[in-house]
């Protein structure tokens, strides 16, 4: 999310850090794990392997046993060590229980020492609990995470086929005796094969922070299924059992605990893997009823805006300032532009619903459309409310507001709600479905609970709702009302957390989670249909982990079959699993790649193939088809104006992301190198390129609206400028925003882009009619780094689509095997006519010009 021009804030885990291993004498447990390939069973068995001790282990609490039972959904075999005590010195022991289902290995670590020393009263101490896995014990990268909750997922470097150095550190539980803590490790990271070392430790730190670790493993016999322990507590042998039961909650769990793999079924719901998805930024998408505009009393800061403010002309010249914004002052960013209206509405939407049917999209992702003052509406004053100037009667419905209370019973449905709730119904009829943003982090000022803080400050009903600071004093003409917000900026009051911080304060949790089963199912009959079919949660890791996984909860009873996903920038995979989300916005695993390799042409296609590959496998396979697969958003300058600055963004800021939403290169008002111009003919040719792959990649692909009608602009606010309709005849522009006149008529003409529109009309046509590229498995044919090329497949119950990709300025060739008898048919080609792709002896030859890409479609013959 961005607001009045802020940057993006990297709602982001840490990054992997350097860690210094030379740890000090002090109180630590350490057991150490291996795996072999034997286990992966990728083969499919159903056989079920336990671990049981061999002579000369450590004693066993109990028989050891299967805890998981095996479920149609997960369909792999799962091991089991439980009761492991490990003695630790003379006065400790260490408990372990550890489950494998093939995925993940989850580790409940229980440690007894009547030493062990607590900061404080509180459950949660900060002393760490580590967990390590390690393929070559150089432990020289590690992952830190203390987030406070009890069951930390891993996150790290790692990759198929490649070797892992990673940690993961979280608090711990104190109990009466010890400490308890639990992880869920990917066994991606720890594949064995033979002869590979491979090395798993847990590590208690004390309160100074200060451990050691004892046992040290490796592989010592890799051909009779056995793990050795070289530290002297023994080898474990495989064997086969039977009656496995379901795995037991541990009691930090609440009871709760839900199989991995069924939880993510849950929380995927079918249809996503179809959706196309379209954004719209409500205020900027097609103004249908004038009547509602906003006034100058709507806007957030009226103060400051002169009286001969007004809704600015649809059609104007973008950089062209209005007499009131030249009253403000000279700057175009600084005086004006983002004060501006220009009376975008709900009805305008409406208006529009065949434009968007026609293009093949089935799924509308709207910016907030709730009450707020600011054009983004990020700042909502009512969760429960739909603006009034985005429907017929923003007079009537402010007087209907104004009777209500915070009791739900209150509460009326406005003109604005019911033009909304009418959306929804017409929307379905046209097999289109609704996801809306919830910003549940924070409100706006004049949200009703803030705005009685301010007006009544200590006497305040809603005191708790928020974390105030600072009262002002009557008594002083200093106004130090002080409250915590977002990111500092005080138009944004923060809802406070619980007490200790691992959820949302249980006011305002009651409030959204009223506000929700408002919109999902309005007229409260148990029946969804009515509702919206999902939402986008902004900034979604400032909200305490918690919240969510009770908020998806609750949005599943009420809706089994919705979409939740989360504005989360970097890797997200371990995350959505933990709060329950359905899906994240791909920028890590789609937009950063796309960036640096189709887009500016500097990643190697190699490289790209590889984080492609590697960033999807972060995710369950159900998460992989739901990703929201996104390039531009109104986060981000636009996708023409990437690929026309490319070449103006060098040395990068931020390598990792190949300066993508890099504030200070990603628009004129803190780049003066920014170039604004138009894009040219091999701009629009990458643009197709990129559109291609979006529709043909693994995911869901998300069109910011009047991409496909070939709209540019830079970072907040350019990104936010008006549809470019087909209908409307637009000024062109005549200089940039700093004054300097654009060098070309191509740079100056805005219109609609009918060939681009066609373009991306037909790749999301052949991607709606080819199961294969929505629900395929995907795989890397060949890659050139010297040409720049790059061909992969989907492949779904024996349909098979390959995709050919020339990111090059030259023509090029590039080769794979297929299989035996294959003949490659085109199935669509966005900018040459007759690619030429031969078949010779199982080998495909696939000859690409310049620029573009082609798909085909692999038949017998």
């Amino acid at each position: 999310m961005k607001c009045r021009g802020e940057e993006s804030p990297n709602v982001l885990q840490k990054e992997i850090t350097q860690m210094n291993h030379v740890l000090k004498s002090c109180l630590c447990i350490a057991v150490t794990f291996v795996l072999t390939t034997s286990l992966a069973m990728a083969n499919g068995s159903t056989e079920t392997r336990e671990l049981h001790a061999a002579p000369g282990t450590p004693e066993i609490d109990g028989e050891i046993e299967a805890l998981w039972q095996k479920t149609p959904i997960a369909k792999t075999d799962r091991v089991v060590i439980d009761g492991l005590q490990i003695p630790i010195d003379e006065a400790s022991m260490a408990k372990f229980r550890c489950l494998w289902d093939a995925k993940h290995l989850y580790v409940l670590a229980e440690v007894e020492d009547a030493n062990l020393i607590a900061k404080n009263d509180a459950a949660w101490q900060q002393d760490s609990v580590e967990f390590f896995v390690d393929e070559n014990f150089a432990r020289s990268k590690g992952y830190e995470s203390n987030d406070g909750q009890f069951r930390v997922n891993f996150r790290g470097d790692v990759s198929y086929g490649q070797a892992t150095n990673a940690r993961i550190s979280s608090v711990a539980k104190k109990t009466a005796t010890g400490y308890l803590v639990e992880t869920a490790i990917p066994l991606r990271s720890i594949e064995a094969q033979d002869g590979t070392k491979i090395g798993f430790e847990v590590q208690v730190n004390n309160d100074a922070g200060k451990g050691t670790r004892s046992s040290i493993s490796k592989w010592n016999d890799p051909t009779n299924n056995s793990w050795h322990d070289t530290s002297g507590f023994g080898t474990l042998i495989l064997s086969s059992i039977q009656n496995v039961k379901p795995y037991d909650p541990t009691p930090a769990d609440n009871g709760t605990r839900e199989n991995h793999d069924a939880f993510t079924a849950k929380r995927v719901p079918d249809w996503a893997r179809d959706a196309v998805f379209y954004q719209i930024f409500p205020e900027r998408f097609c103004n249908g009823d004038p009547n509602n505009d906003p006034t100058r009393e709507s806007l957030e800061f009226p103060e400051v805006v002169p009286d001969s403010w007004k809704v600015t002309d649809w059609t104007s010249d973008w950089y062209e300032r209005a007499d009131w914004e030249q009253q403000m002052g000279t700057r175009f960013y600084e005086d004006g532009v983002f004060h501006r209206r220009y009376g975008g509405d709900l009805q305008g939407v409406m208006n529009k619903l065949d434009y968007l049917a026609k293009l093949g999209i089935n799924t509308i992702y709207f910016n907030p459309v709730f009450y707020a003052r600011s054009l983004h509406k990020y700042d909502g004053n009512s969760f429960h409310h739909v603006d009034p100037h985005f429907g017929p009667d923003p007079i009537g419905d402010f007087e209907l507001m104004a009777k209500e209370t915070s009791d739900p019973a209150t509460w009326h449905w406005t003109a604005a709600d019911k033009l909304f709730l009418s959306l929804i119904e017409k929307a379905h009829e046209k097999k289109i479905r609704i996801i809306i943003d919830g910003v549940f982090n924070h409100t706006g000022r004049d949200f009703w609970a803030f705005a009685d803080i301010a007006k009544n400050q200590e006497k305040s009903l809603y005191l708790d709702w928020y974390s105030i600071e600072k009262f002002d004093d009557p008594g002083t003409p200093k106004n130090e009302f002080k409250y915590a917000c977002w990111w500092g900026v005080d138009t944004l009051p923060e809802f406070a957390n619980n007490q200790d911080g691992t959820d949302l304060h249980p006011k305002p949790k009651a409030y959204v989670f009223q506000s929700t089963r408002r919109w999902m199912d309005p007229n409260g009959d148990g029946d969804p249909d009515d509702g919206i079919d999902g939402w986008r949660l902004d900034v979604a890791n400032e909200v305490p982990n918690q919240f969510w996984r009770d908020w998806n909860t609750e949005v599943r009873k009420i809706n089994p079959a919705a979409f939740t996903v989360a504005e989360i920038w970097d890797d997200a995979g371990d995350y959505l699993a933990d709060c329950g989300f359905s899906s994240t916005m791909n920028y890590h695993g789609f937009a950063y790649p796309v960036k640096g390799f189709l887009i500016d042409g500097k990643l190697p296609a190699s490289a790209f193939a590889r984080q492609l590959t590697e960033r999807m496998a972060t995710h369950p396979q159900e998460v992989q088809f739901a990703l929201q697969n996104l390039i531009d958003s109104h986060d981000t300058d636009r996708l023409a104006s990437m690929i026309v600055n490319a070449a103006h963004q060098r040395p990068y800021k931020n390598a990792n992301r190949f300066d993508y939403d890099v504030g200070e290169r990603v628009s004129p008002r803190h780049f003066a190198g920014y170039d604004v111009s138009r894009p040219d003919r091999k701009s629009r040719q990458i643009q197709r390129l990129v559109a291609l792959f979006q529709m043909t990649f693994v995911g869901s692909p998300m069109i910011y609206y009047g991409t496909e009608a070939g709209m540019d602009g830079a970072d907040d606010p350019d990104d936010r400028m008006p549809m470019v309709w087909p209908e409307f005849e637009y000024a062109p522009r005549k200089k940039g925003p700093h004054g300097k006149a654009l060098p070309s008529p191509l740079s100056r003409s805005i219109r609609f882009d009918q060939g681009l529109h066609d373009d991306y009309q037909s790749l999301i046509r052949l991607r709606r009619e080819n199961e294969a590229l929505r629900r395929g498995d995907f795989k890397v044919l060949a890659t050139d780094d010297a040409s720049r090329s790059i061909a992969f497949q989907r492949t779904h119950e024996g349909n098979t689509m390959i995709v050919a990709l020339n990111r090059g300025n030259n023509s090029t060739a590039i080769e794979f095997d297929v299989a035996d008898g294959a003949k490659l048919v085109p199935a669509i080609d966005i900018s040459v006519k007759g690619p030429d792709a031969t078949v010779v002896n199982g080998r495909a030859k696939l000859s690409l010009p310049p620029r573009t890409g082609f798909v085909w479609r692999v038949v017998r013959e």
